[in-house]
């Protein structure tokens, strides 16, 4: 038995040892460019040549190199990028024009001189593959060489391009993918989603007009007739009073050029940027420990110059702290350039960062000092941009919170925007630095959060902000409090220092905060960063215990509930009259768990009174030493509404006013739940009062969410439905009512980016509806009221894409009552134009009824109908009509575009047997919002010899706002709809038929369909 496991012992460790030993160690190429490149700026062209020297750190022998031309992003539709654009709602690549758009060719791979076999990867032309004739060896260099022409696009689509002659010049030349533990990482150019690239130098040669002022990575070589001019003009900024934001004109070219030679060491990228207009400002800042000075430019133009003159201080600012947080600015200086910018307010490279426009001095400072902290968290920690967002990002919006916290520790997250206004939605209140976390909050709340980890191409538009950026900035903030300002920024430092001009992961960030800090961070970087679980304490209780650790010999005993799913620290603090007494942070447990305050003279305990912990629910962290209702936090009354505050039970409300036929003007109230940041429970009240019914009138909806955890539904929610009005006078107002419960499967879709949303909901509907009827008295018929109730069960499957380019929707609705079952089904398509919201709408309807014994008794007509329902035949009250029971006048006209969806009033086509139809719209390609309409339908009509009829019309449609207020004016129409019924006698005014549909500017939809 010994030797048994003597064996086994020694058999475990020479596993240990062989799995140690099969593990590579760090490596790191080295790529050397030498570039030589020049301006056409009129034909918007770069003519260059670049030599590289690749040597191979690997210990791998390379049989083929890939190479990124990212400027063939910008070269056709089908593009990565276009898609990535697409997908963002963007569709400004996809539709643009020719020349508008840009590529690189010429190329002519050869190494040490001799011609190289390449090819495009797969299906993108923006990464190509250099197969090499012999082997690269580990310790082994190449010299490549290849000539390059690339066509500048319009810098409307991302970030290379140019708007007229001010350039902005990125990503521009071929340049070798990563090769590194995990291979090759070749990655197609996006917009969202940055970079990787290996380390190494640069030189640089560009030749352009001598009157381009350039702003550029690295240091000018032998440039001091540039530099002089360049002080000349920074003289001249710093004197200069009257700017003229209004003209941007262009200054002509000068015929002579000039050539400016930059060199930089340990960069991995190199961006320039060229404009005949800007304004120049020069400065300097001593770095904190070395006392090495650092020289700083900006150069912008007279656009947003007011705020620019003080944007020296800000590149000065932005170096100096994350120097003295993380570590030196390792380069000679720093420049920020304004320029025109598609991807984001602002861009960074090595050395220098483009901005785009400002708004005003604290959103300039804010962009700026972001994007020169990127010189730190991409620049010199060279992560994976696109496997790992939040290393840069995300921890770079930590710093930059930290920043702005720093040197504005006053400002609230309204103050820094709109410093005139004192308080408004609540914002006032709350620093700064909780921006991020309620940006956080949001995604969470909305259950449409996403794990900080994770590639760039896996989050939707909203989340890309909200998760990598504004999540990530605010766990790092909690990180920083639990941890201590003192040993956190140690441990970044050496973070710093291990790292620099290298290739870290999120292991390596870890590795090196838990070996500096001793503590195990496996809930922040495991549970925290991966996944989606929250953070969540409760304070359960508190009672006096007794103790000897004070003179009066009583303590307070506060237990506390782990209601999150991760074990992580969490501080408690005291509070007196408001102001915090003492903070202690205390490790994450399970379940519950008491803890002790000594010091008693508080009138409330409180989790986290600072606002560090990213909770998931704030509102049960607070309680009172004394009296009733200790944890029941004041009611608030806000008007419209106002940002989650933990400290109030906020109601939210709104002065409303509502106009029908019949109860006339209604003015009431809203009472309602936060649309932003939703709890459970969602509500909204709407009572009003008919001034001429004089009666209570309004709505009302309540419904409880549950959020699933399996892969089937995203949430159910079950609700109950209300209504209440008056719609029809008959010598007396007749009212009805509408309660109607209901209950909705929302399906999941695990793809975050995806634009596809489905939901099952069956409702429940019970109308009473008052009715005006006439008894016989004697001789006489005397009228009353009489209500009647009715039934039916509505089922109603829903699947949209809202994709940019030719979405579609399409439902199938079943309803039943007594003795009746109708289904139908319809699909909306469109077809998009070239040109912004123009397309062609495409409408297909059936409806057919399943089972009808109630034709030739029914009260209420269940008929289909192919032009639509008006108010009167809305038998579920599901619509807002001006004049339910209007026949005519304006009132009379509303309809809603369902069932056959005509436009042409016309008695044919009520069916209790069938109906289809096909329903055209399309855009004009003129400014103003006409297009034109065409409708093609078929149904049963047993008042036809045929039994069925075939039914046009068509006409102009004026889309006031699309698909909420519509008019539509009939031209022409099918003889059988001509020779109906009371066709004839209309005039053309009473043909015309408009939509107002209120139910499409519900802003509680609006914002739960944010993408």
């Amino acid at each position: 038995m010994l030797r048994k496991a003597r064996i086994i012992f020694i058999l475990l460790n020479l596993l240990c040892f062989a799995s140690v030993f099969s593990q590579k160690k760090y490596f790191q190429q080295e790529v050397n460019f030498n570039i030589t490149v020049r301006l056409n700026d009129s034909l918007h062209e770069l003519n260059a040549f670049e030599e590289i020297t690749y040597i191979n750190n690997s210990p791998d022998t390379l049989k083929e190199i890939y190479f990124h031309l990212w400027p063939n992003a910008y070269s056709n539709s089908e593009t990565a990028l276009s898609k990535d654009l697409l997908d963002a709602k963007n569709t400004v690549l996809y539709f643009a024009k020719p020349e508008k758009l840009g590529f690189i060719d010429n190329l002519d791979f050869k190494i040490d001189d001799a011609p190289v076999s390449w090819s495009y990867y797969k299906d993108n032309v923006d990464i190509c593959v250099l197969k090499l004739d012999k082997p690269l060896l580990p310790s082994g260099n190449i010299l490549i060489k290849t000539p390059f022409h690339v066509k500048i696009p319009e810098g409307k689509f991302s970030r290379l391009g140019h708007i007229g002659q001010s350039y902005q010049i990125t990503q521009w030349f071929p340049k070798p993918a990563v090769y590194d533990l995990n291979g090759w990482n070749m990655m197609p150019y996006l917009n969202q989603g940055e970079f990787y690239s290996e380390f190494g130098s640069f030189d640089v040669s560009v030749t352009l007009p001598r009157n381009y002022v350039v702003g550029a990575t690295g240091d000018l070589v032998n440039g001091e007739t540039e530099l002089e001019w360049l002080n000349v003009k920074a003289k001249q900024t710093r004197l200069k009073k009257d700017f003229h934001p209004n003209d941007l004109s262009f200054p002509e070219s000068d015929k002579k050029l000039k050539t400016l030679h930059f060199h930089q060491d340990k960069v991995h990228d190199f961006a320039w940027f060229a404009d005949k207009r800007w304004n120049v400002l020069k400065g300097e800042v001593e770095l904190p420990d070395s006392k090495r000075k650092v020289t700083t430019w900006t150069m912008f133009t007279d656009l947003d110059a007011g705020y620019w003159m003080k944007s020296i201080s800000y590149v000065n600012d932005a170096v100096y702290y994350y120097s003295n947080w993380i570590g030196e600015y390792p380069y000679n200086h720093a420049t920020a350039v304004e320029g025109a910018l598609s991807a984001g307010g602002g861009m960074e490279y090595p050395n220098i960062t483009i901005i785009g426009n400002a708004n005003s001095d604290f959103e300039l400072e804010q962009v700026i000092m972001h994007e020169v902290g990127h010189n730190w968290f991409f620049g010199i920690l060279g992560s994976n941009e696109r496997d790992h967002p939040w290393m840069d990002e995300g921890v770079n919006s930590f710093y930059e919170s930290r920043y702005l916290q720093t040197k504005y520790p006053k400002n609230s997250i309204l103050s820094a925007y709109a410093p005139k206004r004192k308080n408004i939605f609540g914002l006032g209140k709350f620093p700064h630095r909780l921006m991020y976390y309620y940006a956080y909050l949001f995604s969470a709340l909305n259950h449409k959060d996403q794990p900080i980890e994770g590639k760039s191409d896996i989050y939707s538009s909203t989340n890309y902000g909200t998760i990598v950026y504004m999540k990530s900035a605010a766990f790092f903030d909690y990180l920083k409090s639990y941890l201590g300002e003192e040993d956190f920024d140690k441990a970044m430092q050496e973070y710093f220092n291990q790292w620099k001009f290298k290739h870290p992961h999120p292991k390596d960030l870890k590795n090196v905060l838990e070996q500096q800090t001793g503590k195990n961070l496996n809930w922040f970087f495991d549970t925290l960063i991966n996944t989606t679980t929250k953070v969540d304490y409760k304070v359960a209780s508190i009672k006096k215990g007794t103790t000897t650790e004070n003179e009066m010999g009583y303590c307070y005993k506060i237990k506390i509930k782990n209601k999150g799913d991760v074990v992580a620290p969490f501080c408690l603090s005291g509070i007196k009259n408001g102001e915090i007494s003492s903070t202690k942070w205390y490790e994450g447990f399970k379940g519950k768990k008491t803890f002790t305050l000594h010091y008693i003279d508080v009138d409330k305990v409180k989790i986290d009174a600072d606002y560090f912990i990213p909770e998931i629910n704030r509102k049960n962290n607070t309680i009172k030493t004394k009296g009733l209702f200790r944890k029941v936090e004041p009611v608030k009354l806000q008007l419209l509404w106002a940002i989650d505050d933990p400290n109030k039970s906020q109601i939210l409300f709104f002065p409303v006013i509502g106009w029908n036929y019949y109860d006339k003007w209604m003015p009431g109230i809203s009472i309602y739940s936060n649309p932003i940041f939703p709890k459970a429970i969602d509500y909204l009240f709407v009572p009003m009062y008919g001034t001429k019914t004089k009666e209570l009138v309004g709505s009302a909806n309540i419904g409880a969410t549950i959020f699933s955890k399996n892969n089937f539904f995203q949430a159910i929610r079950i609700g109950l439905a209300a209504s209440q009005y008056n719609y029809d006078f008959d010598k007396k107002s007749l009212n009805f009512n509408k309660i109607a419960p209901e209950i909705n499967f929302e399906f999941k879709n695990k793809n975050a980016r995806s634009h596809i949303k489905s939901n099952f909901r069956f409702r429940n509907l019970n109308i009473n509806q008052e009715k005006l009827v006439y008894d016989k008295v004697g001789l006489e018929y005397v009228s009353k009221v009489k209500s009647s109730s009715r039934y039916l069960n509505d089922f109603l499957y829903q699947y949209s894409n809202s994709r940019i380019i030719n979405p579609f929707n399409f439902n199938v609705n079943v309803e039943q009552t007594d003795k009746m079952v109708k289904a139908s089904a319809t699909l909306n398509y469109r077809i998009t134009y070239y040109k912004k919201n123009k397309g062609l709408d495409i409408r297909l309807f059936a409806g057919k009824f399943i089972l009808d014994e109630i034709s030739n008794s029914s009260e209420i007509d269940y008929r289909f109908r192919l032009t639509g329902q008006d108010g009167r035949r809305d038998y579920k009250f599901d619509n807002y009509f001006l004049g339910r029971s209007e026949t005519n006048g304006l009132a009379g006209q509303q309809f809603v575009e369902n069932d056959g969806a005509f436009k042409t009033p016309t008695v044919l086509g009520q069916t209790w047997d069938w109906l289809g139809s096909m329903n055209l719209k399309a855009s004009l390609p003129i400014k103003v919002p006409i297009n034109i309409f065409a409708d093609l339908g078929f149904f049963e009509n047993q008042s036809v010899a045929s039994k069925s009829s075939f039914v046009f019309d068509a006409g102009i449609q004026i889309s006031i706002f699309r698909n909420i207020c519509d008019i539509y004016l009939p031209l022409l129409c099918s003889e059988n709809i001509k020779n109906a019924y009371g066709y004839s006698n209309m005039k053309f005014a009473e043909k015309i038929r408009f939509t107002f549909n209120l139910n499409q500017i519900n802003p509680f939809k609006q914002i739960k369909n944010i993408e």
